[in-house]
């Protein structure tokens, strides 16, 4: 009964990440990626990275678009999501990192990383 009570978050976090990113069935541990990432949860996902970070570095960026994103499930769901932010005048790209335990209502930023483009020749 015990395992039954560990095991049922995660399968609540399955399937809420089955509707919220549009996913058939998604694979435990593994990255799958967000075929909707126009989708709100993804989106507010994204804000709270950036809500996150600004608190911790003393800034003030805005979120301008989510342009790439993948789950991952795990003891609730990883958010790993390429996101396009303003920081003043300047257009900055980011990878982060959301864990997301909504049954909890839990959700804490792991990674916040610039994303350095290489220039072509």
């Amino acid at each position: 009964m015990r395992a039954l009570l560990i095991f049922c978050p995660l399968l609540l976090s399955a399937a809420l990440l089955s509707a919220a990113v549009g996913r058939e069935s998604p694979m435990v541990g593994g990255w799958s990626p967000i075929k909707n990432l126009g989708d709100p949860h993804v989106r507010e996902i994204a804000n709270f990275a950036v809500e996150e970070h600004d608190k911790q570095a003393g800034e003030n960026q805005i979120l301008i678009k989510v342009l790439s994103g993948e789950t991952q499930v795990v003891s609730g769901v990883n958010y790993r999501l390429v996101i396009k932010v303003a920081d003043g005048d300047a257009l900055e790209d980011f990878e982060v990192i959301v864990w997301d335990k909504p049954w909890a209502k839990f959700r804490k930023l792991t990674s916040f990383r610039p994303i350095k483009h290489q220039s072509k020749p």
